[in-house]
């Protein structure tokens, strides 16, 4: 059993925390994806952060959260050598600081900062709920960046909610054109936002 302990939305990493986390993300659930793409045709490349260093990071927080991370940069090359050979790269979230130490980045936040570093034009973030949702637990369809801090002062949009919207609005503010989260839980939950004018989850807007 791990400290489950969050701060801001970030999950607090101790020395022994980071252990277990490294060998979660870098090895089972890299490995567990990897495979249900390729059980549906695609083709992956597995890109361990640690071991390739395809993303730099420095620690967040002054330390006081531990071994979590910020994005400062990515391996480009690593990256688009997959994309041009039609592989899908899977990321695991873990960065690499100027000492070479390993830094537990969040998954979203790692997400959209690649995202704005490829500039590319969307962002999807998959959650295990529908969206965002409001103090009746129904789906906000639509969230602009003053509405969402408004929730989040609130206490609307909370606890693992916060570093989501933060990175969606970082994204847009850097140049992609549309920004969701969206349910990873809904079949076919990619192709219905990308293809249907209701979407599948929040669609955050400028």
């Amino acid at each position: 059993k791990i400290n489950n302990e969050e701060y801001q939305g970030l999950r607090v990493t101790t020395k022994s925390v980071l252990g277990v986390v490294k060998r979660i993300l870098s090895h089972d659930l890299n490995k567990l994806i990897s495979d249900e793409i390729k059980k549906n045709g695609g083709k992956t490349k597995r890109l361990n952060g640690v071991s390739t260093k395809v993303l730099k990071a420095k620690i967040a927080m002054n330390g006081n959260i531990g071994f979590v991370g910020e994005p400062r940069g990515i391996d480009k090359n690593i990256i688009m050598k997959a994309l041009k050979i039609n592989h899908i790269p899977i990321i695991a979230p873990l960065g690499v600081d100027a000492n070479n130490n390993t830094l537990n980045v969040n998954a979203d936040t790692a997400a959209a900062y690649i995202a704005e570093s490829l500039k590319a034009e969307r962002l999807l973030l998959l959650t295990d709920v529908a969206g965002v949702l409001d103090n009746n637990k129904k789906l906000i369809t639509e969230l602009d960046r003053k509405k969402a801090f408004q929730y989040i002062k609130k206490g609307t949009i909370k606890s693992g909610m916060i570093p989501k919207i933060k990175a969606c609005f970082n994204t847009l503010k850097n140049g992609a054109k549309g920004v969701a989260l969206i349910d990873g839980r809904k079949q076919n939950a990619v192709a219905m936002e990308l293809l249907t004018t209701e979407g599948a989850g929040t669609l955050i807007k400028k």
